[in-house]
């Protein structure tokens, strides 16, 4: 199992036990500073979720069929104005077919009754149609056509008298002639039908047409719009899926957080050994009960095993941290132990400080010593003599040397005072910052901070 430890710092007896239970002995830092060993608290570690590859092949796919279900849109906007139109057509054609239609009818309005009145037997109603027609001659063609040729008869085989024979033939003329207009006007009305009828047809299987189109266009629509709801469902569940991922990646980061702020905390360490404890158990169950989990834990695990996790990962690491290097924070110091630190740290940079700063050379030369006396009262007279000479010698060689150095030194003079002036500004900084840091202690890391500004500044100026 992957894991990350945090350390708990341990009293001041300078032991710790490790998390295999061993026990080791730290060794004294430089300066009065003690080291404390770490009893690590283990937490789950949550593998951060890898980029989804297939989200934007899933929302490419999704916005072709989106794409493509616009563009039916405008196709169907465009077949149902075509479709309006036929239908405005299909209108006037049926108004037409019906003009001719009424007019169809009215005449057999009229010619229905004659028909059955001539179809029934003799009696009241047929009488009472005769005489509401008095000049109507004949009651159908078929009595017509037998009543012209009853007067053709007469006329080609039987001797009449000549006002009978112009009265048959004027009679045959007129008879003739209704016949004619008769078979006309009805030939007429049904022609005009049969043509609106062909018309509205026409129409009609336009219109049709139209709306086979239409019905596809819309069948097609329906059918990518199934596509692009399934697309979107699996778009959606890949999204959900990863943004659960990275809220249980970055809630792990959040709860390493708070562990580090309570372990930072006086008396935090119980809160955050259970606080540890929860989440071991809790990633532990997830890991034990889903097996996709599992498997997918277990994969990228091994593919970020690489490269070491960092709990600021995505975070700013702060003092100093480099991305890349965990670092396991312990426990705040105690009061004493800080002093200790803080004087230590305080002793070295003084000292530090003096090797590093130039001892300022006397203005004038010293006066000459005088010859010491012999060391001992056996030395010889001669040998008395030559050592005086030679510490003379010497002492002439060493103010010859001290006036050509200052004589080097004159262009130089102002800069050297100068440097004079800073090192004694430092010193006075130092001098005064372990006073206060002397009258209170609380303030250590102020002082601290001063001391290190002031040496960064002391070191930067002598090396320039």
């Amino acid at each position: 199992m992957d894991t990350d430890a945090l350390e708990e710092s341990e009293g001041a007896t300078g032991s710790t036990t490790n998390s295999l239970g061993g026990t080791r002995h730290a060794d004294a830092l430089a300066v009065h500073a003690v080291e404390r060993g770490p009893r690590r608290l283990w937490l789950v570690r949550v593998p951060k979720p890898p980029e989804v590859t297939a989200l934007a092949a899933l929302e490419q796919e999704l916005a072709a069929y989106t794409q493509q279900v616009k563009l039916l849109n405008e196709s169907a906007s465009v077949k149902k104005v075509a479709r309006d139109d036929a239908r405005k057509d299909t209108q006037a054609a049926r108004e037409a077919y019906r003009l001719c239609r009424d007019a169809y009818n009215a005449c057999m309005e009229v010619v229905t009754p004659l028909r059955e009145a001539a179809r029934g037997s003799a009696g009241a109603g047929p009488r009472r149609l005769r005489e509401s027609y008095p000049e109507l001659e004949v009651w159908s063609v078929a009595e017509l056509d037998e009543r012209l040729a009853g007067m053709e008869y007469r006329l080609q085989h039987e001797s009449v008298p000549l006002a009978e024979e112009k009265r048959l033939v004027a009679g045959l003329k007129r008879l003739a002639g209704q016949r004619a207009r008769a078979e006309e006007e009805a030939r007429a009305l049904r022609e005009e039908r049969a043509a609106q009828k062909e018309v509205l047809d026409g129409f009609w299987e336009a219109e049709r047409a139209v709306d086979a189109e239409v019905e596809a266009i819309l069948a097609e629509r329906r059918r990518l719009k199934e596509l692009q709801d399934e697309a979107y469902a699996r778009v959606s569940e890949v999204r959900r899926a990863h943004r659960e991922r990275k809220d249980a990646y970055y809630s792990s980061r959040r709860h390493s957080t708070g562990v580090r702020a309570l372990l930072r905390e006086p008396g935090g360490v119980e809160k955050a050994r259970a606080m540890c404890g929860e989440q071991v158990d809790r990633q532990l169950a997830v890991l034990r009960d889903n097996d996709d989990y599992r498997a997918e834990y277990l994969t990228l695990i091994e593919q970020q095993r690489g490269r070491p996790s960092t709990w600021e990962e995505g975070e700013e690491a702060g003092n100093g941290a480099r991305r890349g290097h965990s670092r396991q924070p312990s426990l705040p110091l105690t009061e004493e132990e800080t002093k200790e630190r803080a004087q230590g740290t305080i002793a070295a940079v003084l000292e530090q400080a003096r090797s590093r700063a130039p001892r300022a050379e006397p203005a004038h030369p010293e006066p000459e010593r005088a010859a010491p006396e012999p060391e001992s009262a056996f030395e010889l007279p001669a040998a008395v003599a030559a050592r005086a000479r030679c510490e003379t010698a010497a002492a002439e060689a060493d103010r010859a040397a001290e006036a050509e150095r200052q004589r080097a030194c004159v262009p130089g003079c102002g800069r050297w005072a100068w440097r004079l002036g800073l090192q004694g500004l430092v010193r006075w900084w130092i001098g005064a910052a372990a006073r206060f840091y002397r009258e209170n202690e609380m303030a250590m890391v102020l002082a601290l901070i001063g001391l290190i500004v002031a040496a960064v500044a002391y070191m930067s100026l002598t090396a320039a």
